[in-house]
């Protein structure tokens, strides 16, 4: 038998650590949110800390640039290629350190392969994108959560 605490515990919002269910309908943000996935979906995300160690731009291109990003020891380097050329000179990417979504299957553009997919922000109604980047003291093959 439930004590009346536990039952009026069922119905609590989140509240510091600990997540207990609610019967409220979700937010209107939320609502507005299409294509909710569930959390065993995300969870099937691999994101891993690269560093990105030569960039070029895509021959027959103005797009695409090259990247060889370094996954630590365990995944080691992969060529990612991404549609930033736009936005970014490919000698101001050596050495940052990025997110990778690193279990994609592979994608093949212009006779290129692409073993990972970068993670970057791009602002409602703006023409820009901006590559999310980590400072220096996160170590490479970091796994982000």
């Amino acid at each position: 038998m439930e004590s009346s605490s536990e039952k009026s515990n069922q119905n609590t919002p989140i509240s510091g650590n600990t997540l207990q269910a609610t019967n409220q309908e979700p937010s209107p943000s939320l609502q507005a949110t299409s294509s909710l996935i569930e959390i065993s979906d995300f969870a099937k995300i691999k994101l891993i800390v690269g560093q990105i160690k030569s960039a070029e731009k895509l021959p027959k291109s103005n797009k695409l640039l090259r990247l060889i990003i370094d996954l630590g020891e365990t995944l080691g380097t992969r060529q990612v290629l991404s549609g930033i050329a736009k936005y970014y000179q490919a000698e101001d990417l050596i050495n940052k350190k990025v997110v990778i979504v690193a279990n994609l299957k592979p994608a093949f553009f212009m006779g290129e392969t692409s073993e990972g997919m970068l993670l970057a922000a791009c602002p409602e109604n703006e023409e820009r994108v901006e590559i999310v980047t980590l400072s220096e003291n996160i170590p490479v093959g970091s796994i982000v959560r």
